[in-house]
């Protein structure tokens, strides 16, 4: 798509009509989970000093709760919801309790800042003798409250599962037993979802295909004392010159995924999507923002297996809404901010029919980012 035309589109796109929400400013790496009373906890990281910040919302925006920094030297945060408390995790870097490992950090809390179950380290002891960072963790929680927590680790990924009081279900598994990640690369970021059967989905990047970076994923159920058995699959080979990185995942309580990346051939990048349809067990591909030039995307699915996909495009951020069967309910443009480059989308759902949507913008103080937020009607 010429880039003339590229703009006549986003013109033409709707653009929504709740507000565009500051939730913090500088911040990066935003994330955000929503509960069944439409409550939203939002965290992010600042880059220097480095620390992660908490806040949750109402359903029309307005602050419950002002954690304020949460750990000191902390990097990369998420959280997840049980549909009534929120879990988060972070890297924990050197620079205080007088630790030279980076290593990963979990706690539950509730929207109005009660704690309920302290900071705990998610990965164990048995891997805590390697110097191998641990970075970029990414949690996933089921109704029932159980968790499970993945981080990159030099060159491997590695999982942990926790039950509601955050004993241990497994000890630090590693996930890539095939293939390889690059050190400390965002290309073998990891990705995970669970649903309230414990079935889970995790995809990262690898370089062991042909040379291309691919997409892989695995699914298990955290109560499957052989989960650590499952296969590896590439979910999409690449071509020659065809390069997959930053995979998201989502899955539902039917057995419903999602799998969506960033994907660069001959320099332009798309964001394809894996759909996984449980009842007629197989596999569909879609490609959603052809020419858009996206970066950075996000998966999430609603109960009946239908999907929204947030992908910064040029300077917007774009939501496409699609059905069970992949017909297109939404494309709009997500900000109202027209300055300033948007990117690193989010998304939380209700099971009330809200999303929160959160990702970093350069229109108050350029190039730094600063966190904003919208909350929008799922279609």
């Amino acid at each position: 798509m010429m880039p003339y035309l590229f703009l006549l589109v986003a013109l033409l796109l709707p653009r929504v009509g709740y507000a565009d929400i500051l939730l913090g400013d500088p911040g990066n790496h935003a994330t955000i989970a929503m509960n069944n009373q439409n409550q939203s906890l939002v965290t992010w990281h600042l880059s220097w000093p480095s620390g992660v910040l908490a806040k949750s919302y109402d359903s029309s925006g307005n602050l419950i709760h002002d954690f304020g920094m949460i750990a000191n030297s902390g990097k990369y945060p998420d959280v997840d919801s049980d549909g009534q408390n929120f879990v988060l995790t972070w890297a924990k870097y050197p620079g205080d309790m007088n630790l030279n490992e980076t290593f990963v950090l979990v706690a539950k809390c509730d929207a109005l800042g009660n704690v309920i179950l302290p900071v705990m380290r998610a990965n164990d002891d048995v891997y805590s003798a390697i110097q191998d960072d641990k970075v970029r963790p990414d949690i996933a929680m089921n109704l029932s409250g159980e968790f499970i927590v993945s981080w990159n680790q030099g060159l491997n990924i590695y999982a942990r599962a926790f039950d509601a009081a955050g004993t241990p279900l497994t000890p630090s598994i590693r996930l890539n037993n095939l293939s390889q990640l690059p050190r400390m690369n965002q290309i073998g970021v990891p990705d995970i979802d669970m649903n309230d059967a414990g079935d889970v989905i995790v995809a990262w990047g690898n370089t062991d295909y042909y040379g291309n970076p691919a997409v892989t994923y695995r699914t298990f159920n955290i109560h499957d004392v052989n989960w650590i058995v499952g296969d590896e699959i590439v979910a999409i080979p690449p071509g020659p010159g065809t390069e997959q990185i930053r995979p998201a995942v989502a899955i539902n309580n039917a057995g419903d995924m999602a799998i969506t990346w960033s994907e660069k051939t001959n320099g332009i990048r798309t964001v394809p999507l894996f759909q996984y349809e449980a009842a007629a067990a197989r596999w569909h591909r879609i490609s959603v923002g052809d020419g858009f030039q996206p970066y950075y995307s996000v998966v999430s699915i609603d109960a009946l297996g239908g999907f929204c996909i947030a992908a910064n495009a040029r300077n917007d951020i774009h939501l496409n809404c699609y059905d069970s069967m992949r017909n297109k309910k939404m494309h709009i443009i997500v900000n109202d901010i027209q300055s300033g480059t948007q990117v690193r989308p989010a998304i939380g759902f209700s099971d009330n029919g809200l999303m929160g949507i959160t990702w970093e913008s350069t229109h108050l103080h350029p190039p730094k980012n600063a966190v904003m937020g919208k909350f929008i009607p799922y279609p």
